[in-house]
């Protein structure tokens, strides 16, 4: 069992190459929503789900242009290599884990328990026109292969949420996290420039200069051991998790949610508030200062070096001579998170049609992301969630990518399966999301004010919660919706403004909008309101003169 969670922990870590994963904003049939924005309140009183996201592109080298079969490979990476400033990198996110969640009236409590891992690779273009030409196209030339910004992050988050209903428009939240880091790589500076020279005595002249400066904690691996054939890496892996999980650290988050009315909702939230993470699980340094290296190659003229001689271990014994790199291992080293920002604006075509603007940014593994969505969202009944829409997505100077995203849930009584998924038609961007929940106790909101139907007393108009769900200034019991109205008894409370309420004795109830009322109805109404609003006149006191003159 050991074994197992330590390799599922490094598959999780390792697994992806990373982006943000797809967004999932204020859907009330989706309890994942409380995990990006803690003030907004799904509809259930309890839900419990599985769910995965990954988000993914390329960038520098587009990879349908690289088979495209109306043009050869070899010219399209001969182009890309001779394009001053090119790179060629791949950044990958995964997030995998599980939510639970409790609601009350006007609470939402959630936990989630996730493993997170963010990559960002870069492969320099010299180092693929050296993998599909050789030398040949370097001949007089410097290959530089730069590594630098590459990085690895994972780490396991449990995080605690609660929101709250202050008021009958404003939401608010507030989330904890309890971080584990699993694995962190990362390289502030890695380089190697290599000059290929023709030389009439050798084959070819090789002139390379290279330095390296970063750090790593790899749940427990001792990176220097790496290039033993013995080292039992998973073992060190499986003796770091008996000892206890270190590499400790926290986070905050803060939302809100503003009903504005029954068409307009806003949204904001601020996650990984203050977060950090503490590696001190063999967490090493590595740094090799720059130094030059020169190989002149096999002497053509004396031919038995090819016979006494392996070419390839001459090579590697003079670079090993030349670069030399140290790997110290220290305490302890930290890395924050960025903090991500995520702003949202939502128009209500109809309780059951909206449409979402989200933005954010801070995102990704150096928190150089942003992006801009504009979804529609369409629920069929209770029955089917369906959502579409388009983003843009930056990454700092480099072209926005310009994507597509389709999704839908089916939710089948008690059980409930989702996905999404989102793509470039370039295909250097690609994200997904899916999972599976047990959702119980559904809230049922037919005019989506907040207020389920059950304790609604208007569970087809907009309203507020002070009032049971009608607007404030009906008056009344709970609205049948028919077309006439009945009188009430003197116990009918009417709430102002100001939710305080005032008593009449007898007059009929406010029809809901869109309702008709006889007219001998309406005048009843309107005399007995006036009655109430008109003060009793004050009966006349005899004066003491009267009083004498009788």
């Amino acid at each position: 069992m050991k074994q197992f969670t330590s390799l599922a922990l490094c598959f999780f870590s390792i697994g992806g190459i990373g982006a943000q994963p797809l967004m999932e904003f204020n859907n009330r049939h989706l309890g994942l929503s409380a995990d990006n924005n803690p003030a907004f309140m799904p509809q259930y009183g309890f839900n419990m789900g599985l769910f995965s996201t990954a988000m993914g592109r390329t960038h520098g080298l587009s990879l349908p242009t690289l088979f495209d079969p109306a043009t050869a490979a070899e010219n399209t990476i001969r182009e890309f290599i001779q394009t001053p400033g090119s790179q060629f990198g791949a950044e990958i996110n995964i997030k995998t884990g599980l939510n639970l969640g409790f609601g009350t009236r006007k609470s939402y409590f959630s936990f989630s328990q996730t493993v997170n891992g963010m990559t960002n690779a870069l492969a320099p273009k010299d180092l693929l026109g050296l993998i599909a030409f050789g030398n040949a196209e370097y001949y007089g030339k410097t290959a530089d292969l730069d590594f630098s910004g590459t990085s690895l992050l994972s780490y396991a988050e449990s995080k605690f949420s609660f929101g709250r209903a202050v008021s009958n428009k404003l939401n608010v939240g507030l989330s904890y996290s309890k971080i584990n880091g699993l694995m962190h790589m990362e390289l502030d500076e890695a380089y190697a420039r290599i000059l290929t020279l023709d030389n009439q005595q050798t084959i070819y002249e090789i002139q390379s200069s290279a330095a390296l400066s970063g750090r790593s904690s790899l749940l427990g691996i001792d990176v220097n051991q790496l290039t033993d054939s013995g080292y039992d890496a998973q073992g060190a892996i499986i003796d770091a998790l008996n000892a206890g999980l270190g590499n400790k650290g926290a986070a905050l988050g803060l939302g809100a949610v503003y009903r504005a009315n029954e068409k307009w909702r806003f949204s904001a939230s601020a996650k990984n508030l203050g977060a950090y993470i503490k590696w001190d699980m063999a967490a090493q340094t590595h740094n090799m200062g720059p130094a030059q290296w020169t190989w002149s190659g096999l002497d053509t003229s004396v031919t038995s070096q090819l016979k006494d001689a392996d070419p390839l271990q001459v090579v590697t014994d003079s670079i090993k001579a030349q670069f030399t790199r140290t790997t110290t291992d220290v305490a302890s080293y930290e890395t924050k998170l960025h903090t991500q920002w995520i702003l949202g604006a939502e128009y209500f075509i109809s309780p059951r049609a909206q449409i979402q603007v989200v933005g954010g940014s801070g995102l990704g593994i150096k928190g150089n992301q942003s992006f801009t969505q504009v979804t529609y969202h369409q629920e069929l009944k209770e029955l089917i969630d369906i959502v579409a829409g388009v983003g843009v997505f930056g990454w700092n100077s480099e072209p926005n990518i310009i994507s597509s995203n389709i999704g839908a849930s089916l939710n089948l009584g008690p059980v409930q399966v989702w996905g999404r998924s989102q793509f470039s038609t370039a295909y250097d961007y690609l994200a997904f999301s899916a999972g599976a929940n047990i959702n119980i106790g559904m809230r049922k909101d037919a005019d989506n004010d907040g207020v389920p139907n059950k304790h609604d007393s208007c569970h087809k108009t907009f309203g507020v919660r002070s009032n049971n769900g009608c607007p404030l200034g009906y008056i009344g019991p709970r609205m049948t919706y028919e077309n006439t109205v009945s009188a009430i008894d003197s116990s009918a409370v009417r709430y102002d403004e100001r939710n305080m309420p005032v008593v009449y004795t007898e007059m009929e109830i406010e029809p809901v909008p869109g309702t008709k009322v006889p007219k001998e109805k309406k005048k009843k109404a309107k005399k007995a309101k006036t009655e109430m609003e008109t003060p009793p006149k004050k009966k006349q006191e005899p004066n003491l003169s009267d009083i004498m003159k009788n």
